[in-house]
Parts: C-alpha cells; structure tokens; sequence
C-alpha cells in the first residue's frame, strides 16, 4: 500500500479493524456463559447416591442357584473371547 505525499513531515496513521472480531467476542462470552450455567445446573440436579447396608439373612439367597447363575456367566465371558 502506497500513499502519494507531498514533500516535507507528514503522520500517517493506518487503523485496522477485523470485521469479525466483535461477533466473535461476543459469540465467546455468550459460549462461555452457557458453559458455566449448564455446569451450574448438573451440580444442582445431580443428586448425591444414598449408600444403605445389606442385610442378607440365611434364608434369603439359595447359595446353589447362587452359584449356578455365577458359574454360567462365567462361561459365557470365556465363550466370547474365543
């Protein structure tokens, strides 16, 4: 770029200004903010697991089916890795 002057002190003053920087800015900050409130609503919504302790009377589980189910999952993990 040339700018024809005539003799003696001249300032030149070239500005540049990106068209897009301004949408850009502001497509960032709404980006971020909806980030930050969607964060914001999965800490509120999550809820937080209640652990109970098992009670496992004898009567309760027969240990031979028990086994059984146990021992046929077992094989079917084996059978599909072949």
């Amino acid at each position: 770029m040339t700018v024809k002057l005539s003799e003696g002190e001249h300032v030149v003053e070239f500005k540049f200004f990106a068209a897009g920087l301004g949408t850009g800015l502001i497509l960032t900050v709404i980006g971020i903010a909806v980030f930050v409130g969607m964060i914001l609503i999965y800490l509120k919504i999550k809820k937080p697991v209640k652990l109970s302790k098992a009670v496992n009377n004898d009567g309760d589980i027969d240990k031979d089916k028990t086994d059984a189910i146990i021992e046929s999952d077992i094989s079917e993990e084996s059978e599909g890795k072949e």
